[in-house]
């Protein structure tokens, strides 16, 4: 009987909770994904042989089963977001945008998931005035045909264009990556010389490794948990494109693949908090902004930048290590890799049973694929928290230093500083004391030659200055320990 009313109680508490949150309105949804499928990302090194088939495509671009999947993924976020009204037609670009970082597979895969959102057919159709004017300024070989079979409308099949933005976002989402934080290759390094690191190593050394050695021809000296991975991925990418593969892995060795291309993002990039840190202080601080912008503009504050103010829906297409680096400094770390197509989703929610006038009358709901996570801020472990208790967890887990000027020359940089600092205050008081003496040792020689009665004055003032010196010594901070403190 008491477990039943312990049950009974739980499920209420859930009922209750999910209730609450369905009543909430949604007002902004901000989303990330890792691109699809694609070819490898780097040639298969010459001592390998996995399949006689070839990519054609360029390296590291999407294939079609990568445009499938993310079509497929707008189809399902348009159902959702729709219904909950962040997503509405017509396409209206003030109230939603999409931003994708410079490769050709993340552009390609936005490209794939807006013909989910915005499907043939969602371009309104051209009234019969702007039918006639709307030709190219030249001449258009039959022109008067395809006018014709286009009707009024606009594009064929009412195809509706969608703009992509490129800049400035990948400083943002590509700090794990040592051409914007060079220092990351050193924090890499560092790990490859962890305990934690040799470990992740031994894992493979019984099933995974051996295989790749037996099957595809790969010396063993090029198979560990870090030079591994070009290897792991051709072979990852032409699986998942269904190649022949000859020699293929055995079901332990295909389980340990899937194990690796996690333990590598989650661990080799990003197993030292230093390395997260660096990897998501500008994505943190581009998601508490947002959020916070769009607060503004709901409440209607004075000087809430324009941008924001219709704002409905972001959409940013990034990478697997963008994705786990996010992950990681949530404090979410999953057990799987974060697959082609995976995403990570940020609900902006307003209380319905408030006059919306506080930040804390907003809300943050957190979702991976589709599931559903619990923040892990000090104040809040549910799926939806305050704003103010996201933003706050948020700043806490960004770089408080100088983000640049360690990407670029590491923490010994800041020391270097503290140390020439230190020793220039040092010079200087020995130069002020050198000088003080020598100015007091001419006048006393000036004053002897006028006074010998002067010598006992002189000592007695020389005694109370050593006096001072020593006394201000003592009171004084080490050196030490300020350069202590600056590693706290």
């Amino acid at each position: 009987m008491v477990v039943y009313l312990k049950a009974l109680l739980l499920l209420l508490l859930f009922t209750v909770a999910f209730t609450a949150e369905e009543e909430d309105e949604l007002v902004f949804t901000f989303l990330v994904t890792r691109h699809g499928a694609r070819s490898p990302a780097e040639e298969l090194p010459a001592d390998a042989k996995i399949t006689e088939d070839k990519f054609k495509i360029y390296i590291g671009d999407l294939t079609a089963s990568g445009e499938r999947q993310h079509y497929l993924e707008g189809v399902e976020l348009q159902k959702i977001y729709e219904e909950q009204g962040t997503i509405t037609k017509p396409f209206d670009p003030r109230e939603f945008h999409v931003v994708s970082t410079n490769f050709n597979r993340t552009i390609m895969s936005a490209y794939s998931q807006l013909l989910g959102y915005f499907p043939l057919g969602s371009l309104p159709e051209l009234s019969k005035a702007r039918n006639n004017k709307a030709d190219p300024p030249f001449t258009v070989k039959g022109l008067s045909s395809m006018k014709r079979k286009l009707g009024t409308k606009a594009t064929a099949e009412n195809f509706q264009p969608v703009p992509i933005h490129v800049s400035n976002i990948d400083e943002i989402m590509l700090m794990m990556d040592k051409g914007f934080c060079p220092y990351q290759t050193e924090l890499r390094k560092q790990y490859t010389e962890s305990n934690e690191w040799s470990e992740l190593n031994d894992k493979y050394q019984k099933v995974l490794f051996p295989e790749l050695h037996k099957n595809f021809g790969i010396k063993e000296e090029n198979l560990d948990f870090t030079t591994s991975y070009p290897y792991i991925d051709n072979y990852y990418s032409a699986w998942f494109e269904q190649m022949e593969i000859p020699n293929e892995l055995s079901k332990d060795a295909k389980d340990q693949v899937d194990d690796i291309l996690r333990d590598g993002l989650y661990e080799g990039f990003f197993g030292m908090d230093l390395a997260v840190r660096l990897a998501t202080t500008k994505f943190f601080d581009l998601v508490k902004e947002t959020l916070g912008q769009k607060i503004n503009a709901i409440l209607e504050k004075e000087g809430t930048p324009e941008f924001y103010e219709q704002l409905k829906y972001m959409y940013i297409s990034a990478h697997d290590s963008s994705l786990t680096a996010i992950m990681s400094g949530l404090l979410q770390k999953q057990e799987e890799q974060a697959y082609f197509a995976s995403n990570i989703i940020f609900e902006l929610r307003r209380k319905k049973s408030s006059n919306a006038n506080d930040l804390s009358d907003f809300t943050v709901a957190l979702k991976w694929n589709g599931k559903k996570l619990n923040w892990a801020t000090e104040t809040c472990t549910s799926h939806a928290c305050p704003f103010p208790a996201v933003k706050e967890f948020l700043e806490s887990r960004m770089y408080q230093g100088d983000l640049e000027a360690v990407c670029q020359n590491g923490l010994s940089s800041s020391s270097s500083i503290w140390l020439w600092i230190l020793l220039a205050v040092a010079i200087f008081i020995a130069l002020a004391n050198i000088g003080y003496f020598a100015i007091r040792g001419l006048s006393r020689k000036d004053s002897g030659e006028n006074s010998k009665g002067n010598y006992s004055s002189f000592t007695d003032e020389e005694q109370h200055v050593k006096n001072e010196i020593n006394k201000s010594s003592s009171s004084t901070t080490p050196a030490s320990r300020y350069i202590d403190e600056d590693f706290d």
